[in-house]
C-alpha cells in the first residue's frame, strides 16, 4: 500500500493537471501498478535520500552537477565542450521553467520552455 500511494503522490506531484486528464486513469492506474509491483520501499527510500537533497550544498543536487560540469568545461577547448539543450514543460512541476533556466544558465545550455497546453 506504501508504494501505491507513493506513485500517485509522485504522479500527481510531477505532471501537470492537465498532462494527467489527457492519460485518463486507467493509464495512470498501470503506471501505479508498475511502480508498487516492480520497486521495494528500501530502494525507493535509498533514491530519494539520495537524489533529493534540496540544499544547493548537496553535492548531487541538480545545481551543484551542473556546475562541477561548468568547472569542468572551463578548461576544455569550444569544439570538444559538452553541449546540451535543457527541455521543460510550461506547466512541470517537479522542475519549474524558472529551475530550468537556471540550470541552463549555470551550464551555458540553451533552454526550451514548451507552451503550457490550454
Amino acid at each position: 500500500p506504501a508504494l501505491r500511494a507513493f506513485g500517485w503522490s509522485t504522479i500527481l506531484a510531477t505532471y501537470s493537471h492537465d498532462f494527467v486528464a489527457a492519460m485518463g486513469a486507467k493509464r495512470i492506474r498501470t503506471w501505479v501498478d508498475g511502480i508498487a509491483n516492480q520497486n521495494i520501499l528500501d530502494g525507493i527510500a535509498a533514491l530519494l535520500e539520495q537524489t533529493h537533497g534540496e540544499m544547493e550544498i548537496d553535492e548531487w543536487s541538480p545545481l551543484s552537477m551542473a556546475r562541477r560540469i561548468s568547472q569542468f568545461q572551463g578548461s576544455i577547448v569550444e569544439i570538444d565542450r559538452l553541449k546540451g539543450k535543457l527541455v521543460v514543460g510550461g506547466n512541470d512541476r517537479m522542475a519549474t521553467p524558472a529551475e530550468v533556466e537556471r540550470l541552463g544558465k549555470e551550464l551555458s545550455w540553451e533552454v526550451l520552455i514548451l507552451a503550457a497546453s490550454a
